[in-house]
């Protein structure tokens, strides 16, 4: 964009602050759309079996984790998170972190909902990605989850 190559770039943060920075402009949050499932977590049948209390754990702080993201002013959040982005400024990290806050990106559990596997699943169709798309049940199982946040 700045090359002047192209005019328009759907970008995540800090990429979309540092456009910004050099005159550009957000003309559209891709994610006021709605959920779409960009990050999950796999395994197999087996490994949750073989893993089943680990795996808890780690839904039981990924849970803390967003219970805290939602709640922590961006300020916050960012000055947790500097340290694992040193090189991203902090004026970014804050900037980027309260637009994403602002549009509800981050879910209030790990639950993975129905809505975001429906759309994640639409976009793969569309382009091609996948031929078909699998039923919900078939691909998600949020049995551990539940069991892990009683």
């Amino acid at each position: 964009m700045a090359e002047g190559r192209l005019d328009l770039a759907q970008l995540f943060e800090p990429f979309a602050c540092r456009v910004e920075d050099a005159g550009g402009a957000l003309w559209h949050a891709q994610a006021s759309r709605g959920h779409t499932a960009y990050t999950a977590l796999y395994a197999t049948e087996a490994g949750i079996a073989a893993r089943r209390p680990a795996l808890q754990a780690v839904i039981r702080a990924l849970a803390e984790a967003l219970a805290a993201i939602r709640r922590m002013p961006a300020g916050e959040v960012a000055a947790h998170l500097a340290p694992h982005f040193p090189d991203v400024l902090a004026s970014h990290r804050v900037r980027g972190i309260a637009r994403y806050q602002a549009l509800g990106l981050w879910d209030a559990g790990p639950v993975f909902p129905c809505e975001a596997y429906d759309r994640l699943a639409a976009a793969m169709l569309a382009s091609g990605a996948i031929a078909q798309v699998p039923d919900f049940e078939a691909c998600i199982d949020n049995a551990i989850v539940e069991e892990a946040l009683r």
